[in-house]
């Protein structure tokens, strides 16, 4: 069954694709956005730094061999794969996939067991493990990525038990810091929240892994020189770090000068590369997210690119 992604109809609504056009999909996943795109005769390329999007991308590349392209990349290095000028779209979907929490083998899940990993990307393009993090850095580190990366309230109290814990016993398995966590949550968390206890830590662990905010702020730096002029940026994210991130990035380079009292421009030397299309941030319908409830907290900001250079 083909994966239908969230906020489809207001991606599409937003980017308005015309026949012809170039996606950038920066996000390819299972493919369902890209599906969306060639449905409508836009070209379009795929970029994903996980393994299991490229086999995905393979039936692409058989159902619309000339209008689809697919190239395994982390997506912060799309200003130096593309020219300036590519793409009328470009589009991201930043979070982790369904696929990769359906998979315990992958890491990322607290729900099934498997190596305590949490890299999107191969295991040739190396980097440390979720398990290296926890097994190796300071109490203190620790505190700051559950606090920062996961807004986690219990932070400090989560990185002393875990140094604690693992002098005797490394954690080595999803569900061996899942259940810890789980243990030693405050009894509101264990049993009434409807998320599991070690929700935000995971999520946490996840984005310092693979770097997923610095990633995301060098790959919208590319854009503003991938996008041709009328070209359209579109950007789907799930938690407040991640929009913030969008939010400034529209802020800072759709800015209009205001006019001081004496006429002039209080800032002369800023180059407006966008145009808002929508200054607050769409959400699901109610009725999307009772049919995906991982909707519930995905916001979409959308952007145009000015005629100017």
């Amino acid at each position: 069954m083909l994966h239908v992604p969230v906020l489809l109809s207001e991606v599409l609504e937003f980017s308005q694709p015309r026949e012809g056009e170039h996606l950038l999909d920066c996000t390819f996943g299972r493919g369902g956005y890209s599906s969306a795109f060639l449905q409508k005769d836009c070209q379009v390329t795929g970029i994903d730094r996980d393994p299991y999007a490229e086999e995905e991308a393979q039936k692409f590349h058989k159902d619309f061999p000339d209008l689809f392209g697919f190239k395994l990349s982390p997506f912060s290095r799309i200003g130096e794969m593309f020219p300036p000028q590519s793409f009328d779209i470009i589009l991201f979907d930043i979070g982790v996939s369904s696929p990769q929490l359906d998979d315990g083998k992958r890491g990322f899940s607290f729900n099934k067991n498997g190596p305590l990993d949490m890299r999107m990307g191969s295991e040739q393009e190396g980097g440390k493990t979720a398990a290296d993090l926890v097994n190796s850095l300071s109490e203190k580190d620790l505190a700051d990525i559950f606090f920062y990366y996961g807004e986690e309230k219990a932070a400090k109290k989560y990185a002393r038990l875990i140094c604690e814990r693992r002098i005797s016993k490394p954690f080595e398995t999803t569900l061996d810091l899942a259940d810890f966590i789980k243990e030693n949550a405050a009894s509101r968390s264990r049993g009434r929240s409807k998320i599991h206890p070690a929700t935000l830590v995971f999520q946490a662990l996840r984005i310092v892994v693979n770097d997923e905010l610095n990633e995301f702020a060098v790959a919208l730096e590319a854009c503003k020189t991938l996008l041709r002029p009328g070209g359209r940026l579109v950007m789907v994210t799930f938690h407040s770090l991640e929009d913030r991130i969008a939010k400034q990035f529209a802020k800072e380079n759709s800015f209009v000068p205001k006019i001081s009292k004496y006429g002039k421009d209080d800032i002369t030397d800023h180059i407006n590369y966008f145009e808002f299309l929508n200054k607050k941030p769409v959400t699901a319908s109610p009725e999307e997210i009772k049919s995906n409830p991982r909707a519930s907290s995905a916001k979409l900001r959308a952007l145009k690119r000015t005629m100017k250079t």
